[in-house]
């Protein structure tokens, strides 16, 4: 707890810009085209290197889909600071997602949305959510929000008061 007093100085107004393209679900799609094998990252536990693993992934109308059972979670970046709002997708092993996905603004070093998943419309729902915000984090699953966070301030940080976002 701080306890010396910090003298107020009012400054520029927080940057609140979020700039999130409209995503359908079309969007989530990775075509297989003809194949049975992806190029997945896997997550090595508590490490910020990852490995590069060709796996066997489950085609489901010619798209390669997650696969909880097997540890495999699609994952989806998107550009977010006016650009060309280009999507990013792959494959994700060792993540750990058994169901739903969760959507983040706060990525280092781009802080671009990021969203990992096992079901393309959680992904899509929680994604939207966290545009909706202004940024922030965002959970769904079985087609609903279970929980978000707004961080409107630049899609990093709150304005409310640190017990409230803790």
């Amino acid at each position: 707890q701080l306890v010396s007093p910090i003298p107020y100085q009012k400054g520029q107004p927080l940057p609140r810009k979020f700039h999130l393209p409209p995503l359908t679900i079309e969007d989530l799609s990775i075509p297989a085209e003809g194949h049975s094998q992806a190029w997945t990252i896997g997550l090595l536990p508590h490490q910020i290197v990852t490995r590069k693993l060709l796996l066997e992934v489950p085609v489901v109308e010619g798209c390669f889909t997650a696969a909880p059972e097997q540890d495999i979670a699609k994952l989806m970046v998107v550009e977010r600071h006016g650009g060309p709002g280009t999507v990013g997708l792959g494959l994700l092993h060792g993540f750990g997602l058994k169901e739903g996905a969760l959507a983040s603004s706060v990525a280092h070093d781009s802080h671009n949305l990021v969203v990992v998943g096992t079901d393309d419309r959680d992904m899509l729902l929680a994604a939207q959510k966290v545009g909706e915000l202004g940024g922030g984090l965002a959970v769904a699953a079985q087609g609903e929000i279970l929980g978000f966070l707004a961080l409107p301030i630049a899609g990093l940080m709150s304005e409310e008061p640190i017990d409230q976002v803790a």
